[in-house]
């Protein structure tokens, strides 16, 4: 049986999580400069320590994920993230803030990383192009849309407000996950080696040959 609405519909939760983790926030750069009293590099180098957190992570959560099950390994990483969230709205000082900037980045790497292989063992083969193509679009356009949603947040509360939202829907998207059972199709793709690193280190590689 294929999975319902439901299913795709919190797949692209997860698939934007992580976009929504990078640039809600950048509208608020002002703000947290000058309520933690820091200098603007300073909250600029959160950016750049968050996108090396997630880079590295990518290499974590894959083979994890192969190894012990989507499950478990994308409720730890989630449950990171929300930590990571819920521990930004009593920051106090830069360093706090770039620890758990990097927190949160290797978190919501395992949605980024997991999603993409929850698509391939859920649905048949003849139809997991379609879901990637249905989700794809949102992807897209998430890195535009988060500032927005930042923005707003930013002009009716505090700074924090952002990183309240992330934590509420991360919340929402963990729920889901003590219901996800294990496909047949997932098991003989690990029995089979088609494993993360197959899917989307070998196999990209291979194409540009």
């Amino acid at each position: 049986m294929q999975p319902g609405k439901r299913f795709l519909v919190w797949l692209a939760g997860l698939s934007v999580l992580g976009f929504l983790a990078t640039d809600m926030y950048l509208p608020a750069f002002a703000a947290i400069q000058a309520d933690l009293q820091t200098p603007a590099s300073a909250v600029s180098a959160s950016l750049s320590l968050f996108l090396a957190g997630f880079a590295a992570a990518q290499l974590l959560w894959g083979p994890l994920s192969d190894r012990y099950g989507r499950k478990p390994v994308l409720l730890i990483g989630l449950t990171i993230f929300a930590l990571g969230s819920l521990g930004m709205l009593w920051v106090e000082n830069a360093a706090t803030l770039l620890v758990l900037r990097f927190v949160q980045a290797v978190g919501v790497c395992a949605a980024a990383v997991i999603w993409q292989a929850l698509v391939t063992d859920y649905y048949p083969s003849q139809k997991v192009n379609r879901i990637f193509a249905t989700i794809m679009p949102l992807v897209g356009l998430s890195p535009a849309l988060a500032p927005l949603l930042g923005s707003w947040l930013l002009v009716h509360f505090s700074w924090q407000a952002i990183f309240a939202t992330l934590f509420a829907i991360t919340v929402v998207l963990i729920l889901p996950i003590f219901w996800l059972k294990p496909t047949t199709k997932a098991r003989n793709n690990s029995q089979d080696g088609l494993t993360f690193t197959t899917c989307y280190v070998l196999k990209p590689i291979a194409a540009t040959c």
